[in-house]
């Protein structure tokens, strides 16, 4: 009967060692789980240099909200990625009419969008990021969400959603990494790469 029980205590310790291994194993696996990160900024887009950069997701916030203070709608072209441009209503098409002017915005407007405070930034694989800058709007502050990709070493818009409170927009990315890890468990690629 001592023996039996030592036996099956030793079983039974095996197999959650086994499990618990499995577990960690498969949580740990490269390739489909999407790694995030995640850091504090706290600065006004104005209070960046005034030079475009985007080596940073921050710093392509910033460049991102001047150039379209400055340009328009025509900033869009060269601060998107490929795939966007293509498909905007403003870009030229090979065949198509030049993109009607640029509009020029109001003063509280270009107030509003250089006065925005980055706040957070959120990563996904050192690949894609999202920017949570808090702007006020004339119907109270809102969360700004810059979707960016990075692009040989440049951080490019890919989109933007506006949010009520900083907690929705940290929710929005979290749906953002899920939807991502599904679709690369359905393509069977990992983070970043294309299929």
């Amino acid at each position: 009967m001592k023996t039996c029980n030592k036996i099956s205590i030793v079983a039974a310790v095996a197999t959650v060692v086994i499990v618990t291994a499995v577990v960690v194993h498969h949580h740990r696996t490269p390739g489909f789980r999407t790694r995030t990160a995640t850091y504090s900024v706290n600065k006004q887009v104005s209070a960046f240099p005034s030079r475009e950069d985007l080596t940073t997701p921050e710093s392509a916030y910033a460049a991102i909200q001047r150039a379209y203070v400055a340009e328009g709608d025509s900033a869009w072209e060269r601060l998107s990625v490929p795939r966007l441009r293509r498909g905007d209503v403003h870009v030229r098409s090979i065949s198509g009419p030049a993109p009607a002017p640029a509009p020029t915005l109001s003063s509280e407007r270009a107030e509003m969008e250089l006065g925005a405070e980055v706040i957070e930034v959120h990563m996904a694989d050192r690949t894609n990021a999202a920017v949570f800058a808090q702007m006020h709007y004339p119907q109270g502050d809102r969360i700004d969400i810059r979707w960016l990709e990075q692009q040989e070493g440049r951080w490019l818009n890919c989109g933007n959603d506006v949010v009520n409170t900083l907690d929705a927009a940290r929710k929005l990315f979290e749906r953002y990494c899920a939807r991502r890890v599904a679709e690369e468990r359905r393509l069977g690629v990992r983070p970043g790469r294309e299929p």
